[in-house]
């Protein structure tokens, strides 16, 4: 970013080392070093009111804190002060804020006024479709990739990203088709970025079968690892690559060295520990203590898995992020706790094969469950009885796992009330003359939290509200 001329007679106030304060602190924000960047960028804004970079840098700090308010309010700041110097970036990450401070009109509209202002540019709108679109149908999220590929023809992530829409909605050959077109015949060495390697492994995990998955993973591994050298990201992205092939040494040096260069975060935290677990001679342990949440979808197990969390425990919800797949035979050793239908099809293999486990199940008014249900299958993948599920092209997503799972709670019945009916028979049958202390039924949605969780795991409360996420917005 361009700094005013002059200085003020320190060899400290210089441009050159304004510059210089600008990289020390936009490194440590890469590093995810967020107190430390904070502080920088605190110092720059002192030393150099009169210019955006200390004020830019603080508003990109709450970001990534996710402190959404306050990224906001400083965006909107830096844009009211420094009009006349505001890049784009500014524009798109208030846009950002405004979504996710759940303003999604004002978000969009902030999203299409910036692509007023670039119509050459598809970067607006891609960030518009990732911000937004996810509860989106399916009609709608290719009519807004379709005005991208207008733009950007030859564009990654947009072909990518169509390949998935159409694969979730029904047409996952189609949609396999594209992405092993896309990595087998488009893999050019060094043209392939980050974000575009990150968006085709996720599709590769959702639409191929085996034998050509591990192909194109293996594909995915070696272009991210040309870009390790060069790019944090491209190195945790190899990490997570070498994982999904089961790779677990590879993956463990990877990570190793990106913490030897100072390098933290969530994800190579978590990778870091699934190594370390996958090590350790005690691998498989049968005997750890485990928390499985049997819930079916859209019971409040998404708020369940983050209060987990909260609460110390390695948990993975439907997916584990580090391989963007479903729940592996082997990820039920290397966490703590497991959420949603991947581990409710189940329940009864889990509490044989683990013996010191715990099972949570949640529970939700039935007429409630069906309007939340439907309205997610719907809006993800066009389905509107359970009984659709059983089309051959929503039982091969994850290689056969999602459907599964699905099979087994839902595509055999002909409604939504059914296949919660039957479920619900199912675990109170099962757990009618099990110990009181395996199993706890919870009703999250009815304002139950802290309290009964944390007495049925012997846990103190942690002093903030009980999560409420993944809570989809009701329709206008």
């Amino acid at each position: 970013m361009a700094h005013d001329a002059g200085t003020t007679g320190r060899s400290g106030d210089s441009p050159a080392a304004g510059s210089a304060f600008d990289a020390h602190a936009r490194a440590l924000l890469e590093q995810g070093r967020l107190a430390e960047a904070e502080e920088a960028y605190r110092d720059l804004q002192a030393r150099h009111p009169d210019r955006p970079t200390g004020l830019a840098g603080l508003a990109q700090v709450a970001m990534q804190s996710g402190q959404w308010q306050t990224a906001l309010d400083r965006f909107e700041e830096c844009l009211t002060r420094f009009p006349s110097r505001s890049p784009p970036f500014w524009r798109l990450a208030r846009a950002r804020a405004l979504a996710r401070l759940g303003r999604s009109e004002e978000a969009e509209a902030a999203y299409e006024d910036e692509a007023g202002r670039s119509p050459g540019d598809a970067k607006p709108l891609i960030q518009l479709y990732g911000t937004l679109a996810f509860h989106w149908p399916a009609a709608r999220k290719l009519a807004l990739l379709d005005r991208i590929a207008a733009i950007a023809p030859s564009d990654r992530w947009c072909r990518v990203t169509r390949a998935m829409v159409l694969a979730r909605s029904g047409r996952l050959r189609e949609g396999r088709g594209l992405v092993e077109s896309l990595v087998l015949n488009d893999s050019v060495a060094g043209s392939w970025s980050v974000q575009e390697l990150k968006t085709t492994f996720q599709a590769v995990q959702f639409c191929s079968s085996d034998h050509p998955r591990i192909v194109l993973l293996e594909r995915l591994s070696a272009l991210a690892k040309q870009r390790a050298d060069e790019e944090q990201a491209a190195a945790i992205l190899q990490a997570q690559l070498r994982l999904a092939v089961c790779d677990h040494e590879g993956a463990g040096r990877i990570v190793a060295r990106l913490r030897s260069r100072g390098v933290a975060g969530e994800m190579v935290e978590g990778m870091a520990e699934i190594c370390a677990r996958r090590a350790d001679a005690a691998y498989p342990d049968y005997d750890a203590p485990k928390v499985f949440c049997i819930g079916l979808s859209k019971t409040a197990t998404s708020s369940l898995d983050e209060a987990l969390q909260a609460l110390g425990l390695r948990t993975v919800h439907w997916l584990n992020r580090s391989t963007e797949t479903l729940l592996s035979e082997n990820d039920l050793f290397l966490f703590d706790g497991f959420s949603d239908i991947v581990v409710s099809w189940r329940f009864e293999h889990l509490y044989t094969t683990f013996p010191n486990a715990r099972f949570i199940y949640t529970t939700r008014r039935t007429a409630d469950w069906v309007r939340s249900i439907t309205a997610h299958y719907e809006r993800l993948h066009g389905v509107s009885t359970p009984h659709d599920l059983a089309r051959s092209g929503f039982r091969e997503r994850f290689n056969g796992a999602a459907g599964m799972a699905e099979m087994n709670l839902y595509a055999r019945h002909a409604t939504w009330e059914e296949a919660y009916g039957e479920f619900d028979r199912r675990v109170r049958h099962f757990f009618a003359d099990k110990p009181a202390d395996k199993w706890l039924e919870m009703a999250v949605c009815e304002g139950e939290g802290w309290e009964k969780l944390c007495g049925f795991l012997g846990r103190p409360a942690p002093d903030r509200p009980f999560p409420s996420s993944n809570v989809a917005p009701r329709p206008a």
